[in-house]
Protein backbone atom coordinates (compact mmCIF):
# COMPACT_ATOMS: atom_id res chain seq x y z
CA UNK A 1 0.00 0.00 0.00
CA UNK A 2 1.46 3.40 -0.92
CA UNK A 3 2.34 5.85 1.81
CA UNK A 4 -0.62 8.06 2.65
CA UNK A 5 -0.34 11.81 2.42
CA UNK A 6 -2.52 13.84 4.73
CA UNK A 7 -4.07 17.21 4.04
CA UNK A 8 -4.48 19.79 6.81
CA UNK A 9 -8.02 21.03 7.43
CA UNK A 10 -9.69 22.62 10.44
CA UNK A 11 -12.23 20.88 12.68
CA UNK A 12 -14.31 17.74 12.21
CA UNK A 13 -16.45 18.28 9.18
CA UNK A 14 -18.08 16.72 6.18
CA UNK A 15 -15.56 17.29 3.43
CA UNK A 16 -16.09 17.05 -0.29
CA UNK A 17 -13.03 15.10 -1.27
CA UNK A 18 -11.17 16.84 -4.01
CA UNK A 19 -7.95 18.24 -2.50
CA UNK A 20 -4.57 17.85 -4.17
CA UNK A 21 -2.88 14.55 -3.48
CA UNK A 22 0.11 13.05 -5.20
CA UNK A 23 0.64 9.38 -5.86
CA UNK A 24 3.29 7.48 -7.79
CA UNK A 25 2.03 5.56 -10.81
CA UNK A 26 1.24 1.94 -9.94
CA UNK A 27 2.60 -0.83 -12.13
CA UNK A 28 0.39 -3.89 -11.75
CA UNK A 29 1.50 -7.44 -12.38
CA UNK A 30 -1.59 -8.05 -14.52
CA UNK A 31 -0.26 -5.52 -17.06
CA UNK A 32 -1.64 -2.51 -15.16
CA UNK A 33 0.39 0.59 -15.93
CA UNK A 34 -0.05 4.34 -15.74
CA UNK A 35 2.71 5.19 -18.16
CA UNK A 36 2.27 7.44 -21.16
CA UNK A 37 1.57 6.17 -24.64
CA UNK A 38 4.35 4.52 -26.60
CA UNK A 39 4.38 3.93 -30.32
CA UNK A 40 4.97 0.77 -32.34
CA UNK A 41 5.28 1.91 -35.91
CA UNK A 42 7.61 -0.38 -37.81
CA UNK A 43 8.09 -0.37 -41.58
CA UNK A 44 7.53 3.31 -42.30
CA UNK A 45 7.29 4.52 -45.88
CA UNK A 46 6.85 8.05 -47.19
CA UNK A 47 4.22 8.20 -49.91
CA UNK A 48 2.88 11.71 -50.32
CA UNK A 49 2.92 15.27 -49.09
CA UNK A 50 0.29 17.83 -48.33
CA UNK A 51 1.12 20.04 -51.34
CA UNK A 52 3.81 21.46 -53.58
CA UNK A 53 6.81 23.40 -52.37
CA UNK A 54 7.20 25.65 -55.38
CA UNK A 55 7.11 29.43 -55.64
CA UNK A 56 6.57 31.52 -52.55
CA UNK A 57 5.49 28.46 -50.56
CA UNK A 58 9.08 27.21 -50.56
CA UNK A 59 10.08 29.69 -47.86
CA UNK A 60 11.11 28.03 -44.61
CA UNK A 61 8.56 28.14 -41.81
CA UNK A 62 9.44 29.20 -38.30
CA UNK A 63 9.12 26.78 -35.40
CA UNK A 64 6.12 28.70 -33.96
CA UNK A 65 4.36 28.50 -37.34
CA UNK A 66 4.82 24.74 -37.47
CA UNK A 67 3.64 24.42 -33.86
CA UNK A 68 0.53 26.43 -34.75
CA UNK A 69 -0.26 23.96 -37.55
CA UNK A 70 0.24 21.00 -35.21
CA UNK A 71 -1.99 22.65 -32.61
CA UNK A 72 -4.70 23.28 -35.20
CA UNK A 73 -4.68 19.61 -36.15
CA UNK A 74 -4.84 18.60 -32.49
CA UNK A 75 -7.88 20.84 -31.96
CA UNK A 76 -9.50 19.29 -35.01
CA UNK A 77 -8.82 15.79 -33.66
CA UNK A 78 -10.29 16.66 -30.26
CA UNK A 79 -13.50 17.87 -31.89
CA UNK A 80 -13.84 15.44 -34.81
CA UNK A 81 -11.48 12.52 -34.18
CA UNK A 82 -8.38 11.43 -36.09
CA UNK A 83 -9.48 8.06 -37.44
CA UNK A 84 -6.48 5.94 -38.39
CA UNK A 85 -3.97 8.78 -38.30
CA UNK A 86 -1.40 7.45 -35.85
CA UNK A 87 0.29 10.68 -34.78
CA UNK A 88 1.38 14.12 -35.99
CA UNK A 89 4.52 16.01 -35.03
CA UNK A 90 6.82 18.86 -36.01
CA UNK A 91 9.87 17.76 -38.04
CA UNK A 92 12.35 20.64 -38.05
CA UNK A 93 14.62 19.03 -40.65
CA UNK A 94 11.77 18.71 -43.14
CA UNK A 95 10.38 22.07 -42.07
CA UNK A 96 6.89 20.57 -41.88
CA UNK A 97 4.34 18.82 -39.68
CA UNK A 98 4.41 15.07 -40.37
CA UNK A 99 1.36 12.78 -40.18
CA UNK A 100 1.69 9.01 -40.01
CA UNK A 101 -1.32 7.17 -41.45
CA UNK A 102 -2.10 3.48 -41.89
CA UNK A 103 -2.48 2.12 -45.44
CA UNK A 104 -5.98 2.32 -46.99
CA UNK A 105 -6.97 4.75 -44.24
CA UNK A 106 -8.64 6.97 -46.85
CA UNK A 107 -11.53 4.49 -46.82
CA UNK A 108 -12.41 5.66 -43.33
CA UNK A 109 -14.50 8.87 -43.29
CA UNK A 110 -13.03 10.16 -40.03
CA UNK A 111 -9.49 9.59 -41.30
CA UNK A 112 -10.33 11.19 -44.63
CA UNK A 113 -11.68 14.29 -42.88
CA UNK A 114 -8.52 14.62 -40.81
CA UNK A 115 -6.28 14.21 -43.87
CA UNK A 116 -8.34 16.79 -45.77
CA UNK A 117 -7.84 19.19 -42.91
CA UNK A 118 -4.09 18.50 -42.91
CA UNK A 119 -3.81 19.01 -46.66
CA UNK A 120 -5.55 22.38 -46.35
CA UNK A 121 -2.26 23.63 -44.87
CA UNK A 122 -0.48 22.88 -48.14
CA UNK A 123 3.28 22.33 -48.01
CA UNK A 124 3.26 22.73 -44.22
CA UNK A 125 2.20 19.08 -43.82
CA UNK A 126 3.76 15.82 -45.05
CA UNK A 127 1.92 12.49 -44.88
CA UNK A 128 3.60 9.13 -44.27
CA UNK A 129 2.05 5.69 -44.74
CA UNK A 130 2.88 3.20 -41.99
CA UNK A 131 2.07 -0.50 -41.77
CA UNK A 132 2.48 -0.57 -38.01
CA UNK A 133 -0.23 0.48 -35.56
CA UNK A 134 0.10 2.90 -32.67
CA UNK A 135 -0.10 1.03 -29.39
CA UNK A 136 -0.24 2.38 -25.89
CA UNK A 137 1.21 1.20 -22.62
CA UNK A 138 -1.43 3.23 -20.77
CA UNK A 139 -4.39 1.60 -19.05
CA UNK A 140 -7.24 3.19 -17.13
CA UNK A 141 -8.45 1.30 -14.07
CA UNK A 142 -11.08 2.31 -11.56
CA UNK A 143 -9.69 3.98 -8.46
CA UNK A 144 -6.64 5.46 -10.19
CA UNK A 145 -5.79 9.20 -10.15
CA UNK A 146 -7.28 11.78 -12.48
CA UNK A 147 -5.86 15.31 -12.53
CA UNK A 148 -8.49 17.85 -13.54
CA UNK A 149 -7.88 21.19 -15.23
CA UNK A 150 -9.88 22.96 -12.50
CA UNK A 151 -7.00 22.15 -10.14
CA UNK A 152 -8.60 19.20 -8.37
CA UNK A 153 -7.21 15.70 -8.11
CA UNK A 154 -9.85 13.04 -7.80
CA UNK A 155 -10.12 9.35 -8.63
CA UNK A 156 -11.59 7.39 -11.53
CA UNK A 157 -14.74 5.48 -10.65
CA UNK A 158 -15.74 2.99 -13.33
CA UNK A 159 -15.20 2.86 -17.07
CA UNK A 160 -18.34 2.63 -19.16
CA UNK A 161 -19.75 3.01 -22.69
CA UNK A 162 -22.70 5.18 -23.64
CA UNK A 163 -25.50 4.02 -25.95
CA UNK A 164 -23.91 6.11 -28.71
CA UNK A 165 -20.63 4.21 -28.32
CA UNK A 166 -18.60 6.85 -26.47
CA UNK A 167 -16.07 5.62 -23.91
CA UNK A 168 -16.39 7.41 -20.58
CA UNK A 169 -15.33 7.08 -16.99
CA UNK A 170 -17.54 8.03 -14.07
CA UNK A 171 -16.32 10.16 -11.20
CA UNK A 172 -17.77 12.48 -8.55
CA UNK A 173 -19.83 15.44 -9.70
CA UNK A 174 -18.23 17.84 -7.23
CA UNK A 175 -14.84 17.13 -8.82
CA UNK A 176 -15.94 18.57 -12.16
CA UNK A 177 -16.96 22.15 -11.35
CA UNK A 178 -16.31 24.23 -14.47
CA UNK A 179 -16.51 21.17 -16.77
CA UNK A 180 -12.76 20.44 -16.69
CA UNK A 181 -10.44 18.33 -18.82
CA UNK A 182 -8.93 15.21 -17.21
CA UNK A 183 -5.28 14.24 -17.66
CA UNK A 184 -2.59 11.91 -16.37
CA UNK A 185 1.16 12.42 -16.48
CA UNK A 186 0.61 15.47 -18.65
CA UNK A 187 -1.41 13.49 -21.22
CA UNK A 188 -5.01 14.44 -21.85
CA UNK A 189 -7.58 11.72 -21.15
CA UNK A 190 -10.75 13.57 -22.07
CA UNK A 191 -13.31 16.20 -21.12
CA UNK A 192 -16.39 16.42 -18.94
CA UNK A 193 -19.61 15.73 -20.86
CA UNK A 194 -22.10 15.69 -17.99
CA UNK A 195 -22.33 16.26 -14.24
CA UNK A 196 -24.82 16.48 -11.40
CA UNK A 197 -23.94 18.24 -8.14
CA UNK A 198 -25.44 19.09 -5.72
CA UNK A 199 -28.56 16.91 -5.21
CA UNK A 200 -26.57 14.08 -6.86
CA UNK A 201 -22.82 13.58 -6.99
CA UNK A 202 -21.72 12.04 -10.28
CA UNK A 203 -20.08 13.07 -13.54
CA UNK A 204 -18.94 11.54 -16.81
CA UNK A 205 -15.68 12.29 -18.60
CA UNK A 206 -15.38 11.22 -22.22
CA UNK A 207 -12.19 9.31 -23.03
CA UNK A 208 -11.09 10.97 -26.25
CA UNK A 209 -8.72 8.22 -27.38
CA UNK A 210 -9.94 4.90 -25.92
CA UNK A 211 -7.57 2.92 -28.14
CA UNK A 212 -4.66 4.74 -26.54
CA UNK A 213 -5.91 4.72 -22.94
CA UNK A 214 -7.38 1.20 -22.89
CA UNK A 215 -10.14 1.65 -20.27
CA UNK A 216 -10.37 -1.56 -18.29
CA UNK A 217 -13.27 -3.39 -16.68
CA UNK A 218 -11.34 -3.67 -13.44
CA UNK A 219 -10.45 -1.68 -10.33
CA UNK A 220 -6.95 -1.05 -8.96
CA UNK A 221 -6.39 -2.76 -5.60
CA UNK A 222 -3.14 -0.87 -5.02
CA UNK A 223 -1.26 -4.08 -4.25
CA UNK A 224 -0.14 -5.02 -7.75
CA UNK A 225 -3.48 -6.55 -8.70
CA UNK A 226 -6.89 -5.46 -9.93
CA UNK A 227 -10.41 -6.59 -9.04
CA UNK A 228 -12.41 -7.36 -12.17
CA UNK A 229 -15.85 -5.84 -12.74
CA UNK A 230 -18.59 -8.33 -13.66
CA UNK A 231 -21.63 -6.09 -13.39
CA UNK A 232 -23.53 -3.96 -10.88
CA UNK A 233 -25.50 -4.81 -7.74
CA UNK A 234 -27.23 -3.22 -4.75
CA UNK A 235 -25.92 -5.01 -1.66
CA UNK A 236 -27.91 -5.14 1.60
CA UNK A 237 -27.20 -3.11 4.71
CA UNK A 238 -24.38 -4.83 6.59
CA UNK A 239 -22.64 -6.09 3.46
CA UNK A 240 -18.88 -5.56 3.16
CA UNK A 241 -17.89 -3.22 0.34
CA UNK A 242 -14.46 -1.98 -0.69
CA UNK A 243 -13.44 1.30 -2.27
CA UNK A 244 -10.46 2.18 -4.45
CA UNK A 245 -9.10 5.72 -4.49
CA UNK A 246 -5.81 7.45 -5.11
CA UNK A 247 -5.34 8.71 -1.55
CA UNK A 248 -6.03 5.71 0.69
CA UNK A 249 -5.86 2.93 -1.88
CA UNK A 250 -8.11 -0.09 -1.44
CA UNK A 251 -10.04 -0.01 1.84
CA UNK A 252 -13.12 -1.89 3.01
CA UNK A 253 -16.03 -1.37 5.37
CA UNK A 254 -19.71 -2.20 5.78
CA UNK A 255 -22.86 -0.53 4.47
CA UNK A 256 -24.59 1.25 7.34
CA UNK A 257 -27.64 2.79 5.67
CA UNK A 258 -29.22 3.91 2.40
CA UNK A 259 -30.95 7.16 1.40
CA UNK A 260 -28.57 9.47 3.24
CA UNK A 261 -28.88 13.25 2.91
CA UNK A 262 -25.52 14.97 3.36
CA UNK A 263 -24.81 18.67 3.81
CA UNK A 264 -21.41 19.47 2.33
CA UNK A 265 -21.72 23.16 3.17
CA UNK A 266 -22.28 26.29 1.08
CA UNK A 267 -25.74 25.06 0.16
CA UNK A 268 -24.41 21.84 -1.39
CA UNK A 269 -26.79 19.14 -0.17
CA UNK A 270 -26.78 15.70 -1.76
CA UNK A 271 -29.60 13.17 -1.39
CA UNK A 272 -29.80 9.43 -1.83
CA UNK A 273 -26.23 8.58 -0.81
CA UNK A 274 -25.14 5.37 0.87
CA UNK A 275 -23.31 5.55 4.20
CA UNK A 276 -20.49 3.04 4.68
CA UNK A 277 -17.47 2.59 6.93
CA UNK A 278 -14.44 2.29 4.63
CA UNK A 279 -11.61 4.77 5.18
CA UNK A 280 -11.98 7.67 2.74
CA UNK A 281 -9.79 10.78 2.58
CA UNK A 282 -9.01 13.77 0.41
CA UNK A 283 -8.38 12.71 -3.19
CA UNK A 284 -10.50 9.55 -3.04
CA UNK A 285 -13.56 11.35 -4.43
CA UNK A 286 -14.94 9.71 -7.55
CA UNK A 287 -13.25 6.41 -6.72
CA UNK A 288 -14.85 3.00 -7.24
CA UNK A 289 -16.91 1.16 -4.59
CA UNK A 290 -17.36 -2.59 -5.09
CA UNK A 291 -19.18 -5.53 -3.51
CA UNK A 292 -17.11 -8.51 -4.53
CA UNK A 293 -16.79 -8.21 -8.29
CA UNK A 294 -19.79 -5.91 -8.66
CA UNK A 295 -19.85 -2.14 -8.96
CA UNK A 296 -22.03 -0.45 -6.36
CA UNK A 297 -21.06 3.22 -6.27
CA UNK A 298 -18.79 6.24 -6.65
CA UNK A 299 -17.07 7.79 -3.62
CA UNK A 300 -18.72 11.08 -2.67
CA UNK A 301 -17.33 12.23 0.69
CA UNK A 302 -16.62 11.46 4.32
CA UNK A 303 -16.65 12.88 7.80
CA UNK A 304 -13.08 13.86 8.51
CA UNK A 305 -11.35 14.13 11.88
CA UNK A 306 -8.64 16.51 13.02
CA UNK A 307 -7.39 15.69 16.50
CA UNK A 308 -4.08 17.34 17.36
CA UNK A 309 -3.74 18.71 13.84
CA UNK A 310 -3.76 15.30 12.13
CA UNK A 311 -6.42 14.95 9.45
CA UNK A 312 -7.74 11.62 8.25
CA UNK A 313 -10.53 9.09 8.38
CA UNK A 314 -11.83 8.48 11.90
CA UNK A 315 -10.31 5.02 12.36
CA UNK A 316 -6.86 6.55 12.47
CA UNK A 317 -7.74 8.40 15.62
CA UNK A 318 -9.70 5.59 17.27
CA UNK A 319 -13.07 6.63 15.88
CA UNK A 320 -15.57 5.09 13.47
CA UNK A 321 -15.39 5.90 9.77
CA UNK A 322 -18.35 7.71 8.25
CA UNK A 323 -18.13 7.76 4.46
CA UNK A 324 -20.62 8.18 1.61
CA UNK A 325 -20.99 6.93 -1.94
CA UNK A 326 -23.25 7.74 -4.86
CA UNK A 327 -25.12 4.61 -6.09
CA UNK A 328 -23.78 3.46 -9.45
CA UNK A 329 -27.13 2.75 -11.10
CA UNK A 330 -28.31 6.34 -11.03
CA UNK A 331 -25.07 7.56 -12.61
CA UNK A 332 -25.17 4.96 -15.39
CA UNK A 333 -28.81 5.74 -16.13
CA UNK A 334 -28.10 9.46 -16.33
CA UNK A 335 -25.62 8.92 -19.16
CA UNK A 336 -27.42 5.95 -20.75
CA UNK A 337 -24.26 3.94 -20.20
CA UNK A 338 -23.24 0.37 -19.44
CA UNK A 339 -20.26 -0.69 -17.37
CA UNK A 340 -17.07 -1.88 -19.00
CA UNK A 341 -16.68 -5.46 -17.86
CA UNK A 342 -13.49 -7.40 -17.67
CA UNK A 343 -12.54 -9.47 -20.69
CA UNK A 344 -9.35 -11.33 -21.60
CA UNK A 345 -7.72 -10.02 -24.76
Amino acid sequence: MPKLRRVRISGALLLVIALTVTLAAIVLSTALTASGASMDQSNTTVSDSGGSRSGSDSAALTAPELTDVQSALTRFALNHGAGQVQNWYVDQERNSVVLTVRPAAHDDAETRAFIDKAQSFGHRVDIERVRGKARSAAYLYGGQPALLSNGKQCSIGFNATTSSGASIFLTAGHCTAGWPIAARNGNRIGHTIGRSFPVNDYAAIKINWPNAWNPQGAVDKYNGYARVVQGQRKPPVGATVCKSGQSTGFTCGTIQSYHQAVNYGNGNIVYGLVRFSACVQSGDSGGAVMWGNYAVGIVSGAQMQQPSGATGCAQRTGGRNVSFYQPIGEALNAFDATLTRYSRH
